[in-house]
């Protein structure tokens, strides 16, 4: 199993090169750059992450094809594998939706669909040759859907139920594609209740940024109407965070939990077929949570409790044998065929 770290996307290229100069000589094999349009370029963050731990795979995004257009990051990329090598991968996904609509964009689900298959398969050949790998940033159903296409498939989804519910929807490509979990995160040893009050926000954000299909399939139905409400500047008194966002729901949507929780949350994750676990804001911030993370996931692999090889035993991967499973690959190149 791999361990990533995702950054903010309002950390300055300072705080981003202090971050990863941290990772240095850890359990944390990667690190995932978002990006925001309001925010410092993912490109250049990426540069940064790639200079300050030579030992790190670096990962993109998700970035929207709605923001990006496949030349700019087709042309960026391929830059920077010339510059640090062989090390990075791409994440695309739609971004959030309110964002871009304030932007000018009619999303509709179906357009971003078509769009998102157009982006692949115009990047595919050029960046799989300089050992890119392209994942799949989803939630719903329908995305879900697409997940053969991809090397990899990232979910915003952190709780046994919602990923189990997740592989469901991906088919059988669930048995051949690499599948990682990203979330909000708060490890801790001692509980502090400003970094809470940071979590449960990033929890309220993913339940706004949901559709309401998703909710209704999660059986957050209710909690997402209040998510929106809360967005639209309804409910802005102090305190509403918390009755909007219980507990329970962090606990959901969130990896937080005490430090000596950590093991069975993962190995959860690997019996379900997880192979890498990205532990996203509000961790980033804080230098003596990355180091309680670091200092965990060192003593546990080290006493055995997991294991670092991604390949987990009951996964099953591409062999002739598997190509009913793994429909859509391409047997000489293990890529997805051009058939979308």
């Amino acid at each position: 199993m791999i361990f990533g770290l995702a950054l903010n996307v309002g950390e300055g290229l300072d705080e981003i090169r202090r971050i990863a100069s941290l990772t240095v000589g850890s359990r944390i094999g990667r690190v995932w750059v978002s990006y925001s349009v309001r925010g410092r370029d993912p490109f250049d963050a990426a540069s940064v992450v790639a200079a300050a731990n030579l030992g790190l795979r670096v990962g993109i995004g998700a970035l929207s094809p709605y923001i990006y257009c496949v030349d700019e990051i087709k042309s960026r990329l391929l830059g920077l594998v010339e510059r640090f090598g062989e090390r990075f991968d791409l994440c695309l996904g739609l971004g959030d939706k309110r964002v871009l609509e304030d932007l000018g964009h009619k999303v509709s689900h179906s357009a971003f669909l078509s769009l998102l298959t157009h982006a692949l398969k115009s990047l595919r050949g050029d960046l799989s040759r300089r050992g890119v790998r392209i994942w799949l940033g989803a939630q719903g159903s329908k995305t879900l859907a697409l997940s053969e296409y991809f090397d990899g498939v990232l979910l915003n989804h952190c709780s046994v139920d919602a990923v189990r519910w997740a592989l469901e929807r991906m088919g059988s490509a669930r048995w051949c594609r690499e599948v990682g979990v990203c979330a909000p995160s708060y490890i801790y040893e001692d509980f502090e209740v400003d970094m809470f009050a940071y979590v449960r926000r990033a929890a309220l954000k993913i339940l706004a940024g949901a559709s309401r299909a998703l909710a209704r399939d999660l059986n957050l139905e209710a909690e997402y109407k209040q998510a929106l409400t809360y967005f639209k500047n309804l409910m802005q008194e102090e305190g509403c965070e918390e009755k909007i966002v219980s507990e329970d729901l962090v606990k959901s949507l969130t990896i937080t939990m005490q430090a000596s929780a950590l093991p069975n949350y993962l190995n959860s994750m690997r019996g379900l077929g997880v192979t890498e676990v990205v532990f996203g804001y509000p961790i980033s911030i804080s230098t003596a949570h990355i180091e309680i993370l670091k200092s965990t996931l060192a003593r546990y692999v080290t006493e055995g409790i997991f294991s670092l090889d991604p390949k987990v035993p009951n996964k099953i991967y591409y062999s002739p044998s598997t190509a009913v499973k793994c429909k859509g690959l391409d047997s000489s190149s293990q890529r997805p065929q051009d058939h979308m």
